[in-house]
């Protein structure tokens, strides 16, 4: 069974090429945020838990 809850997450831009990390609201545990920025200037964000490689 997947369940999928939405959240809003504000993101600095100034945080190019940094994690940010914030506990599940409802497991407590970590999720990992990793922002970076491709070569024409566009924006990435990548979301995983502690247990999911990169």
């Amino acid at each position: 069974m997947i369940t999928l809850l939405a959240k809003l997450v504000l993101l600095d831009l100034a945080d190019i090429d940094q994690q940010y990390i914030e506990d599940c609201q409802v497991c407590c545990k970590p999720i990992i945020f990793v922002l970076s920025a491709s070569f024409n200037g566009e924006m990435q964000v990548n979301v995983c838990s502690e247990d999911d490689s990169f």
